[in-house]
């Protein structure tokens, strides 16, 4: 009997692989079977999503809309108004609104972060976030770090698979 060549399976093993994980499968039979032919360095940051898939950015950005109201500035109390004076104070109170100019930033960076959530744009939501104070950045950081082993997952899984691919002969040029 002739060897077999291990080439192709391992390169099959990638694919399949890297398929399941772009598509936000679970992934941990094919983790497995690629965990076969070595390289299990390279498959790391696979790991924390192999049972359930990738995350979508459809989903990180639902998970990011439900944090935001976390990050709104808390309003002032005020006291119950108890005399009539008191009472017209605070009606005119209301017709303006006197806000610092800290929070008129935050507001704006946060309808910022909202829309780009809303459009699923995660990369430009997390790169906002970034731009928060870090009272208000602390968080969001759970979320910050699934965006980041979600990108490190998807760019482990297409490198495992061009590696493995790169090993393939290359077709011959028909126009020579």
């Amino acid at each position: 009997a002739a060897p077999v060549d291990p080439t192709v399976p391992r390169v099959a093993a990638a694919a399949l692989l890297d398929q399941a994980v772009h598509r936000a499968e679970p992934y941990e039979a094919a983790l497995n079977n690629a965990r076969k032919f070595g390289d299990t360095g390279a498959l790391k940051a696979l790991e924390p999503f192999a049972a359930t898939g990738v995350p979508t950015a459809a989903s990180l950005s639902r998970d990011l809309l439900a944090l935001l109201p976390q990050l709104a500035p808390k309003p002032d109390e005020t006291p119950v108004p108890s005399g009539i004076l008191q009472r017209l104070q605070d009606s005119a109170m209301k017709l303006v609104r006197v806000r610092r100019i800290g929070d008129a930033q935050s507001d704006d960076l946060l309808s910022r972060i909202k829309d780009t959530a809303q459009r699923e744009d995660i990369a430009e939501a997390k790169r906002l976030i970034l731009t928060l104070p870090d009272s208000q950045r602390t968080l969001v950081q759970p979320w910050i770090d699934r965006t980041d082993a979600r990108d490190a997952a998807l760019a482990a899984a297409s490198r495992y698979a061009q590696d493995a691919m790169s090993v393939l002969p290359r077709p011959i040029d028909s126009q020579r």
